[in-house]
Order: C-alpha cells, then sequence, then structure tokens
C-alpha cells in the first residue's frame, strides 16, 4: 500500500473482549497508521457507550453485537447501538458478531453493516475505505 493510499481518521471500537479489540485496533491501523483509535473495552451500559463514542466524535464504530452491561445475552449490544442512533443517528456503525443470525436486528436497529466475530483484513478494507 502506499503513503497516499493510507487511510486517516477515527475509530471507535466497542468490544467485551479486550484481546479482540486491541487486534481489530492493530488491524485498522496497519491500513493508516495515523488513524486515532478509541477502545471501549469490559462492561458499560449503552448509555455509558453512547456517551463515550459522542466525546470522541469517530468517522466510524465498531460495535460488537453481544457488547454491554447486564446483558449476557447474544445480541444485546443492540441497545448500546440504540442509544448511540438516539445522539448521533449520521455516525456509521458496524456490527461485530460470532453469528449472521443477529444480522436483521442489528440493521432494523440502525446499524450501517455487518462484520463477522472473525474479521479479517479482506473484509475490513473496503469497509474503512468507504468511511475513512
Amino acid at each position: 500500500m502506499t503513503l497516499q493510499n493510507r487511510l486517516n481518521g477515527k475509530v471507535a471500537i466497542v468490544h467485551p473482549i479486550e484481546q479482540l479489540s486491541l487486534t481489530l485496533s492493530d488491524m485498522v491501523q496497519s491500513f493508516g497508521p495515523e488513524t486515532k483509535i478509541l477502545l471501549v473495552t469490559g462492561q458499560s451500559t449503552p448509555q455509558d457507550v453512547a456517551a463515550f463514542v459522542a466525546d470522541y466524535n469517530p468517522n466510524l464504530l465498531l460495535l460488537a453485537e453481544n457488547y454491554s452491561a447486564g446483558y449476557p445475552k447474544k445480541g444485546e449490544g443492540i441497545p448500546s447501538l440504540t442509544e448511540i442512533k438516539k445522539t448521533n443517528p449520521s455516525l456509521p456503525v458496524l456490527m461485530v458478531s460470532g453469528g449472521p443470525e443477529h444480522q436483521g436486528r442489528a440493521l432494523e436497529a440502525g446499524a450501517n453493516g455487518y462484520l463477522p466475530q472473525v474479521v479479517t483484513r479482506v473484509a475490513l478494507e473496503p469497509v474503512l475505505r468507504q468511511y475513512l
């Protein structure tokens, strides 16, 4: 990749598993080392996640579909997405999940797209180019 093709922007990554967040962060920065990353890991309420994202004002949000405090079931990252879209409806949000069975719910809740839990560089690059 030539220097003029490198990506630049701000990406927020919200995932309950720190190691997966760091892996995503490394992958994003491999396309553009100047890209700024906000990592939200651990457990936070949907309102807290929305506040973190609003303060950071990213160009793109990668949100784990299973992310949120007190929501141990898969698919409960949707409340965080709903809160984020209330304050920033134009923010591009891509849901990251282990299974496609929740894709419809994510898109109905306002996600702009969907990535599998095991994100590859091949899948991530066109998404980053679209939003950064």
